[in-house]
Formats: C-alpha cells, structure tokens, sequence
C-alpha cells in the first residue's frame, strides 16, 4: 500500500508538470529521444538517467529505449490513470531532476526564411519562441562535441547567419508521439562574450584573429569559432518541425503510374458503355420517364 501511494504521488506530480508547460515537455522529450537514437548516444546522454544504470554500474540502453517506447502522448498521459512505473520515473527524472533546461514555447502565426518553420525569433526582443530555463545547471555548460569542427580549428562553431547555420543543422527523427511533429531542425541563439583571444573571426583589424589554432586556413566571413566555452551562454532555441504529407498525398504520390493506368482503363470501359446501343437504348427509355 505505501509503494502504491509513493507511485501515485509521482504520478500526480507528473501530470502536474506536464499540464503547466505540455509544449516544453513535449520538446524536452524530443530531444532527449533524438540523443538516444544518436550513434553517440553514450556522449550525448550525459547525466544519464539515473534509475537506467543497472547494479554493475553499467548504461542500461536496452531498458531506456523501451520505457521510451512506452511514453504516450503527453496530452493522453494526462488522461491516464496507471503509467508504467519506468516511464514515471524517467519523465520526472527528465523534467525535475536532470538539471537539463526547461523549455517554454510562445508560438507566433508568422515564419521565419528557413523553410518549414514552426516558431518565429526576434533576436533578443520581446516574446522569443523558445526560452531556455535552467533551475539546477548553468546553461552554457554546452555539450561541446555538438560544436566541434576540424577545418578551422577546435571549437564551437557559430555563426550570424541563420542561412549558414541551417547547413549544419539538418532533420532528424525525434519522438514518433510528439505534438510537435517526428522530425525537427534546432538551431541554438547564443550569447557571446567578444573576445580577440578565444573568438576567432573575419577581422579586418586584426588579419591574426582569423587563423585558428591547427586551422586550415582563414576562417570565413559570417563563421565565429569560439575556443573558451565560458565565452558562449545559450540563450534560446529555433525549433523547426517538418510537416509530412497526409496519407492521401503521399499515397498518390507513391503510386501515380498504377493510379494513372487504372484510371486510363476505367476512361475506357466508360467509353465502350456509352457507345454500346444496349447501353443508349436503356438511357433513352429512362430519359423519356423523366418527360
């Protein structure tokens, strides 16, 4: 009886959660599934969930992967009255005790150039889409490996053109019961402290401040290589969603030779009845009934 009542306040408290910010749970969840499907996946859970290491201190993957199987959508999880242990567990874990950020969503009715997008940003001003909310880490302690490049130099990579980072920012699965779509685009708005010494850039002052330790050559216009990570703090997320053609589309979309034949075939039989005279001599009697 004390282990059902412990359950159900988790539970309460989950629902709690997810009711009062549902699109940022919903993100959170997304995300966290995109860095489990990862091939880096060991990198990039990190925390990793706590009640998914197993006695010999090993990273549980197979158990993770199928209580994120399990996950509802967040608004028919709200509705449900038993939730797996496991999944309460790792939603309450991922939402309350992670230090991972919490997100909120402001959606707007106009987009941005970048295709297919969901949200709209003005650059620091006003009502942003996505804000970043962190109550348990700081939020510029980035995982770097996102970042990192070799062409010109270690480093996060950034840049003042949203065309430049879309290049490097394509597509990927995510959580196949998300609201928001099973396929997203996320682009990171940081903040950086300019620096001469670890902001490497373009700069016609400074000719030295464009050659990056082990570069390949001079870093170009609209790239910033930042080689301090405690220059650059995380300020707000672009979030796309790629919208999938219905099923009516896309099935016509798949068979449209097949569909044409079959249709060409039927234009045919609907000529060969209107030329029978069996066929004109039963419409001339129904004609004539309607005289």
């Amino acid at each position: 009886m004390e282990v059902d009542k412990v359950q159900e306040t988790a539970v309460g408290e989950l629902k709690d959660i997810v009711s009062k910010n549902l699109p940022g749970c919903d993100l959170t969840i997304c995300i966290f599934i995109a860095a489990l499907k990862s091939f880096r996946a060991d990198q990039c859970l990190r925390p990793f969930p706590q009640c998914f290491i197993n006695e010999n201190n090993e990273k549980d993957f197979v158990s993770l992967k199928t209580a994120c199987d399990k996950i509802p959508t967040l608004s028919e999880l709200l509705k449900l009255h038993t939730i797996p242990k496991e999944v309460v567990d790792l939603l309450l874990w991922l939402f309350k005790d992670s230090g991972m950020p919490l997100f909120t969503v402001h959606p707007v009715v106009s987009c941005s150039t970048y295709s297919e997008c969901k949200y709209k940003v003005h650059m620091f001003k006003g009502d942003l889409p996505l804000t970043v909310i962190n109550k348990k880490a700081s939020i510029s302690t980035l995982p770097q490996y996102v970042f990192k490049e070799v062409i010109f130099g270690a480093g996060i990579y950034l840049s003042d053109e949203i065309s430049v980072c879309t290049n490097y920012s394509p597509f990927g699965e995510t959580w196949q019961n998300s609201t928001l779509g099973h396929k997203h685009s996320i682009i990171a708005i940081c903040e950086v402290i300019d620096d001469e010494e670890n902001v490497k850039c373009k700069d016609d002052k400074n000719k030295k401040r464009a050659i990056n330790q082990n570069s390949y050559g001079e870093i170009p216009e609209k790239y910033f290589v930042v080689t301090n990570s405690e220059l650059v703090k995380l300020k707000y997320l672009l979030v796309y969603r790629h919208k999938s053609p219905s099923t009516v589309t896309s099935f016509i979309k798949k068979n449209f030779l097949w569909l044409t034949i079959v249709l060409y075939f039927l234009m045919l039989i609907l000529i060969g009845f209107f030329n029978n005279p069996y066929f004109q001599r039963y419409l001339r009697i129904i004609y004539s009934l309607f005289q």
